[in-house]
């Protein structure tokens, strides 16, 4: 699709994959009828309940804010349909990226860092 956004991702400990949700949807400027004609569909289980995704492969750059570095990774995006539009939900970070680091939490300074 050649979407390039920069995302805020949520790091969810408790999502087995990488999701991008409305807002960052429609900001990064989606084509769905693309992804209609083109893309795999899955239906996730969460919390909340289940809702359909397109599948898409996708690159994720990871930035490193002590050096500057990026780090890059091939996965499999998942990416909310437009009925999903009215839910408003942070884009996920899962754990096909965030198991691939170790990752610390300061409740002194309610600061959580993945180690790049």
């Amino acid at each position: 699709m050649g979407v390039v956004y920069a995302v805020d991702f949520l790091v969810d400990t408790g999502a087995d994959i990488t999701v991008l949700h409305y807002p960052d949807v429609s900001f990064a400027g989606v084509d769905f009828d693309f992804l209609a004609r083109e893309s795999e569909r899955d239906t996730c289980e969460g919390v909340g309940g289940s809702a359909e995704y397109f599948v898409e492969k996708a690159i994720i750059d990871l930035l490193d804010d002590s050096d500057g570095d990026t780090l890059s990774y091939a996965v499999d995006l998942y990416i909310a349909t437009p009925s999903q539009s009215e839910w408003q939900q942070a884009s996920l970070l899962g754990r096909n990226i965030i198991d691939l680091h170790d990752m610390t939490y300061s409740p002194r300074t309610s600061r959580l860092e993945l180690a790049l």
